[in-house]
């Protein structure tokens, strides 16, 4: 394997590590120059009866919550990841938590690569679905944007994709659903309120990449983990399984701990060909899980 292989290689995977909860880095395929609405129905699409439908439940969050991840590759300082609940507001009627995800690679990985993701969600408080998912995307050359309407009463998710360029070329798309859904970002605080034993298992429908998908998270066992600046903490150790590309890890196997009371992540691990990929909260604010002493460094830069 070249040395840009390996680099690309590890770029992937750093950035599909953080996204298995956070969704910063979400497929996008090429934005065709369409500018018609178009409705499709992609092949391998789930049908109703494919997965789990939406279980409801209210989700309570802080607003001003700030959730700060170390992202490491084999031990290597690669990048920071911000999780913020930025404000709760009305959308479609509906009150909803607007929040958003920040990835930005170091100086160091930003020499041979550099990353600057952010993805925003609009998570329905009193149901705790999507509404809305945006995300624009820069990863080197490539630059894109994507937005995700849900239009529950007309049962589809509408797509815009735009690329960068002279003439913006755009690709509008409407895919059908079957009820409330979760985009990559949002399924991350949907945990946050659901009941997780050992042994058990939760499927959720994900919409991305225009087509419904099945995630699935194996809840394996209570383990306790030291994390710097948070101490020993009790925590799940969970597995999550997807079928979808772009957004969760497919050449490894992916490891979530969850902090058992608030069901925050607390470090995410993905072995890989090449070494390791790790995501550590390092600093929480305004949140329900707080460290225990001040950082004197921000780690990873």
């Amino acid at each position: 394997m070249s040395r840009r292989e390996r680099c690309l290689s590890g770029r992937r995977c750093i950035l599909s590590a953080l996204a298995a909860f956070a969704a910063a880095a979400a497929h996008a395929g090429p934005a065709a120059d369409v500018t018609r609405l178009q409705f499709e129905e992609p092949a391998g699409a789930l049908q109703s009866d494919d997965f789990s439908q939406h279980i409801p439940h209210r989700v309570e969050l802080a607003v001003g919550e700030k959730l700060v991840y170390d992202i490491r590759w084999s031990g290597v300082p690669a990048g920071l990841s911000t999780l913020t609940v930025k404000w709760k507001r009305e959308l479609d009627g509906a009150e909803v938590y607007h929040i958003e995800c920040d990835i930005r690679s170091n100086a160091f990985v930003s020499l041979f690569y550099p990353v600057e993701n952010r993805a925003v969600t609009c998570l329905d408080v009193a149901g705790g679905f999507s509404r809305l998912f945006d995300m624009s995307r820069s990863e080197g050359r490539v630059k894109q944007d994507e937005h995700i309407e849900f239009d529950y009463e007309g049962g589809l998710a509408l797509y815009e994709q735009r690329s960068p360029g002279p003439f913006r070329p755009r690709t509008r798309k409407s895919v059908r659903i079957d009820g409330p859904v979760q985009d990559p970002l949002s399924c991350l605080y949907y945990l946050r309120g659901v009941e997780l034993v050992p042994g058990a298992s939760l499927r959720m429908p994900v919409h991305t990449s225009r087509r419904a998908w099945a995630l699935t998270v194996d809840v394996l066992r209570r383990e306790e983990l030291s994390i710097p600046r948070f101490g020993t903490l009790s925590t799940l150790k969970v597995e999550p399984s997807m079928q979808f590309p772009g957004i969760f890890v497919r050449r490894g196997k992916m490891i979530v701990w969850l902090e058992e009371e608030t069901r925050i992540p607390v470090q995410m691990n993905v072995d890989i060909p090449i070494g390791s990929v790790s995501a550590t909260l390092f600093d929480a604010v305004n949140a329900p899980l707080r460290p225990a002493s001040s950082p004197a460094d921000r780690a990873g830069d």
